[in-house]
């Protein structure tokens, strides 16, 4: 199978099962440089988005309030505590107060 014929058949199975193939030659050194893309989700939406950082970021008073009690000496997670104690929906982990500060 040539290199056209193979390319022509990936192209071919990606519109059958809903994907785009792309390809282009590279600028630089010629090599083909291939992309797929599909507009769906290979998954159902999250239930539970505690793991994505997006939902799990600290608010503008929230990362003040982390400088304030860190300047105190107060340890990142009893700072988890006071914050998640003022707002019952944060759903930050300990991580986010060490990257806070």
């Amino acid at each position: 199978m040539s290199h056209d014929e193979l390319v022509a058949w990936v192209k071919s199975r990606a519109v059958d099962n809903g994907y785009i193939v792309v390809t282009a030659r590279s600028k630089k050194k010629g090599d083909i440089v291939k992309k797929v893309r599909n507009d769906e989700h290979n998954h159902e939406a999250a239930q539970h988005l505690e793991g994505h950082p997006f939902v799990r970021r600290l608010s503008q008073d929230e990362q003040k309030m982390v400088g304030q009690l860190t300047e105190q000496h107060m340890d990142p997670r009893n700072i988890l505590s006071t914050i998640k104690k003022q707002n019952p929906d944060n759903v930050s982990v300990i991580r986010d107060i060490y990257n806070a500060q």
